[in-house]
């Protein structure tokens, strides 16, 4: 399999980074075929593992806070909504 990210300079602080992304995706492969998963369904499932980690280790002050950010997130995307876009015409100009 190709790399994801492939690295044309010789540049060895640059060239790092993308070979540990190449491990990392190689890694993330691996376990999607060990487990019959799709990538992404790996991925999330990692998120979810990670934000479960985060919520039992974080004070309730600290959890609340990040609760009341995400409401806000949501208002915000509801209220910043785009406006519906004029149909195109079909005809073109010449």
């Amino acid at each position: 399999m190709a790399p994801v990210l492939e690295d044309h300079s010789n540049n060895p602080i640059r060239g790092v980074p993308l070979r540990l992304r190449e491990q990392h995706w190689q890694r993330l492969e691996a376990i999607a075929r060990t487990v019959n998963r799709s990538r992404n369904d790996i991925i999330e499932q990692m998120l979810t593992w990670a934000e479960e980690q985060w919520h039992r280790e974080q004070p309730q002050e600290k959890r609340d806070s990040y609760q009341q950010h995400l409401e806000d997130v949501k208002k915000e995307a509801v209220h910043a909504a785009p406006a519906p876009s004029r149909p195109r015409s079909s005809k073109r100009k010449s």
